[in-house]
């Protein structure tokens, strides 16, 4: 005596399974599915669930995925994001999307105070308002001989800042004598008032733009050793550009 299966099935040992869904014996005796597979048509697969999809061998969100966006292979472009199925910039630090890029309106001229406001010839963007420029044009400010401007963010670099107000970056920031008179001119041209300074031979000035504060402390390079915490993004370096 023997087992005779039928009804389409197959007898892999002692037991009659159907091949075709069968996650143990998928397209044959003992050709099981990993885990998390299932077994249709005789082959393994992925079960997406929650509204996901199988896009290769994962299950993704394609409504979230930067890789598979809106369907499988679709992927976002870099700094890109993935939000309802569409790729996207997302715009942080007080920045604003225009068209492709992130710009600060308050003083970006070819965005100043709103995408695609440009300021007009000799003109720099103040706070959201073209201005007319000078030797230093705003929000920058002539001390020393030199053009002196704050940073956007703590992540913009010398030649960066310089060139928003159409100047060239000195060979390296000036390292002027910080005495207490100095960080107050400096802050005064900029509209802020001084902390005080933090060693009597510190090599950077930085100024928190919210709370119209400078002071001065040591800069190292990519390190941002500055008042308040270590690395506290509220505080930005201060340049010196060519007037």
């Amino acid at each position: 005596c023997g087992l005779v299966c039928v009804g389409g099935t197959t007898k892999c040992a002692n037991v009659c399974v159907d091949t075709k869904c069968d996650p143990a014996n998928c397209g044959g005796c003992g050709k099981a599915c990993g885990q998390g597979e299932v077994c249709s048509n005789g082959a393994c697969g992925l079960v997406c669930g929650g509204g996901a999809t199988k896009c290769g061998n994962v299950c993704v969100d394609t409504k979230t995925d930067p890789a598979n966006c809106g369907s499988c292979g679709k992927a976002c472009a870099k700094d890109e994001v993935c939000v309802n199925s569409a790729c996207g910039l997302v715009c942080v630090g007080g920045t604003t999307k225009c068209g492709s890029a992130c710009v600060n309106t308050n003083y970006d001229p070819a965005h100043c105070g709103g995408c695609n406001k440009p300021c007009g010839n000799n003109q720099a963007c103040l706070g959201g308002q073209c201005v007319n420029a000078g030797k230093c044009p705003p929000p920058g400010f002539e001390y020393k001989n030199f053009c002196w401007i704050v940073a956007n963010a703590w992540q913009e670099n010398q030649s960066s800042a310089c060139s928003r107000i159409g100047k060239s970056p000195t060979a390296q920031t000036i390292n002027v004598v910080w005495d207490a008179g100095a960080l107050t001119a400096v802050s005064q041209g900029f509209g802020y008032t001084s902390i005080g300074v933090y060693q009597c031979c510190a090599n950077a000035m930085w100024c928190n733009v919210g709370a119209k504060q400078c002071g001065t402390h040591n800069y190292h390079g990519s390190q941002y050793n500055n008042y308040g915490p270590y690395g506290d993004s509220n505080w930005w370096p201060v340049y010196t550009c060519n007037p």
